[in-house]
């Protein structure tokens, strides 16, 4: 696997002198772009005692430096400014960032060779799984948000940018690490390739789109007998005048060991829908666990600007017997009500995910309301 990370490497570090080299790699200065998204969050919940605790945080927080430093290559470095703040209704003891865990992002995009649409990212990025929408204010809150979300990790993602049979508009392929902020920047062994994903976007007919990925991770670091198989599958509706949107997504995790919900939790389901009311969009939202969890989640993001947002939700989630919360056991009431406020700002250009933007050069459609 190591020769493999060499190889790849390699073919990276002379793909980019053969094109830095190139007389229009330098036809234009290189750009320096700054954005990200700040957001902070306060909940209100009962514990585990049954007792009322508020938590505070800064979920999805991060800044990032962008350059384009020819016609095809694109470099990315972003800061992690997520942080716990509150937990349990006291203050949390704010620990010093280690280095690797404060790099959210170190890449480089090379795209668009030779007039073909396709993009290779190498580096510590976001990994290509699930449908990754992001509607309700407090959307980190979510149960299933660390099961779709993979990111922060090393490896190699490839998307090609090409309408097949007029269905398919963008295919992707990850090869990573399944270790989170593996020691990149210090003399410790970094995080073996041991994981890989595919994803495959389109849409079916105007307004329906439709994503559908698998992924395995390897989880070498947790324990040799420690891998995981997930897939999902998802649709989102927008209507033409883009005043309301709904969206169903199907997760089925194909071990018995699920590390985030413990044992015999194969299948999850979220579904919800947003309507414009006002400056902003009321959302709804219901995700399903298998013999875990139910829960219903009403949010409203008002817009007060076009990167500025405010949004309460109220979540109500009702427990199965002996199911548990983040892999220990839930104890306490079955039934367990959770209020939150989001603040969020986005720096630099609206997009929904500025992410995406940075890696393949492409502002997605905006699922939060804004104009």
């Amino acid at each position: 696997m190591s020769r493999t990370k060499n190889t790849l490497a390699t073919a990276a570090a002379l793909l980019v002198a053969s094109i830095t080299t190139a007389p229009t790699a330098r036809a234009n200065p290189p750009t320096l772009e700054i954005e990200g998204v700040l957001r902070g969050d306060v909940l209100v919940r009962r514990n585990t005692q049954g007792k009322i605790r508020d938590e505070a945080s800064s979920p999805e927080s991060f800044v990032r430096l962008s350059s384009q430093l020819s016609e095809h290559i694109r470099v990315a470095v972003a800061l992690e400014l997520t942080r716990t703040l509150r937990e349990d209704g006291k203050w949390t003891e704010q620990d010093a960032l280690d280095i690797n865990a404060l790099l959210r992002e170190a890449s480089i995009e090379i795209h668009d060779v030779g007039g073909v649409p396709v993009a290779f990212v190498v580096g510590k990025h976001e990994i290509a799984f699930g449908q990754a929408l992001a509607a309700m204010p407090a959307y980190t809150r979510s149960p299933l948000y660390s099961t779709q979300s993979v990111n922060r990790v090393m490896g190699l993602t490839v998307r090609l940018d090409e309408r097949i049979f007029d269905i398919i508009h963008s295919i992707e392929a990850s090869v990573f690490s399944s270790e989170s902020d593996s020691p990149i920047l210090t003399q410790a062994k970094p995080g073996r390739i041991d994981s890989a994903s595919v994803r495959i976007r389109g849409e079916l007919f105007e307004g329906l789109q439709f994503q559908a990925s698998a992924m395995h991770l390897g989880n070498r670091h947790l324990g040799n007998e420690a891998s995981e198989q997930r897939y999902s599958v998802g649709l989102i509706y927008q209507d033409p005048q883009g005043h309301w949107m709904a969206w169903i997504e199907g997760i089925y995790h194909a071990d018995q060991k699920n590390p985030n919900f413990g044992n015999n939790a194969h299948f999850a389901i979220t579904a919800g829908a947003s309507h414009k009311v006002g400056p902003g969009l009321v959302v709804a939202e219901v995700t399903w666990i298998q013999n875990v969890l139910l829960e219903v989640g009403l949010g409203y993001r008002l817009n007060l600007s076009k990167n500025v947002s405010i949004g309460p939700e109220i979540r109500f989630t009702h427990w199965s017997d002996g199911a548990s919360s983040g892999g220990s056991a839930r104890g306490g009431s079955a039934n367990d009500l959770r209020l939150a406020l989001t603040v969020e700002v986005l720096l630099g250009p609206s997009v929904e995910n500025p992410e995406d933007e940075v890696l393949f050069g492409k502002k997605p459609k905006d699922q939060r309301g804004r104009e």
